[in-house]
Parts: C-alpha cells; structure tokens; sequence
C-alpha cells in the first residue's frame, strides 16, 4: 500500500515538471523551426530551384515569426550560428545546383543573402543594444556597491 502511495506521491509531483519542461517560449520555437530548416536543406540530395525557393519561402516565415520576439543575448548568438549554418548550407546546394539554372538560382540566392545580411547587421545592432543595457546595469550596481562602501565605512568611523 505504501508503495502505491509513494507512487502516487511522485506522479503527482513530477507530472508539472514534465509539463513545464516540455512547454517552449516562442523565441525557443524559431530557434528550433531554424535549426529543422538548416537540417532539411542539409539533407536534401535533390537540392533544384524549387527547392531553394520553398526553403527561401519558409526562412522568410521564421523571419516575420520572430518579428517582436525578445531573444536573450545566448538565444541571439544561437540564431548567428544557426544564419551562419543556414548561408553555408544554402550556398553549398545553390552552388552545386548552378549548372542546371544559374540565372534564377542567382536571382533568388542574391535576394537571399540580401535578406540574411540585413538580418545579420538588424541582430547585431540589437546585440550591440542588449551589450549597452547590461554596461548600463552593471554601472548601476558599481554604483550600489560604493554606496555600501561608504555607508558601512560610516558606521564604523
């Protein structure tokens, strides 16, 4: 009887745990819709114009999706790697691809790289930004900490 309770016990306590574990933020989820993407083109053998438009397509979706998303610095360095692995991946298929259609492979891969370098310069101003909040913040408690010094010095003068 005790064991069933003791189980009962941990199914109920573990249960949230599990839930909330499983639970991601919406900056979570464009990571991890980027990542898959990065991953689909890895793995796409068949790489065509069609193929380059559709993956242009739904880069451009996770895009607009992240239009107002609050990334932590750690999630903005993640998004770096993941445009880095994404021009890479993208231009290693686009370039192996160029003989059958270079014109419009061209077209598309220029407004492409066009869009993730105003991405890239857009993230790292925002970077720049977060960079310029925390120096602010860490004044701030710079500041606190004299302000301690003195009072304790204060004290026992």
């Amino acid at each position: 009887m005790k064991t069933k309770q003791l189980f009962i016990v941990a199914f109920v306590a573990l249960v949230p745990v599990f839930i909330l574990s499983s639970c991601q933020s919406r900056e979570e989820r464009i990571i991890s819709r980027y990542e898959s993407l990065c991953e689909e083109i890895e793995e796409d053998d068949d790489f065509d114009t069609d193929d380059m438009k559709e993956y242009t397509d739904q880069y451009n979706e996770i895009v607009n999706d992240s239009k107002g998303c609050s990334f932590t610095s750690e999630q903005q360095a993640q998004l770096a790697e993941i445009t880095t692995r994404f021009v890479t991946v993208m231009t290693k298929k686009v370039s192996g691809s160029m003989i059958n259609s270079a014109g419009d492979i061209m077209k598309v891969g220029v407004k492409t790289m066009n869009g993730m370098m105003k991405g890239l310069v857009d993230g790292a101003s925002e970077i720049e930004e977060s960079m310029d909040d925390i120096d602010d913040s860490m004044d701030d408690i710079d500041d606190s900490i004299e302000d301690l010094e003195d009072e304790i010095n204060e004290l026992f003068e």
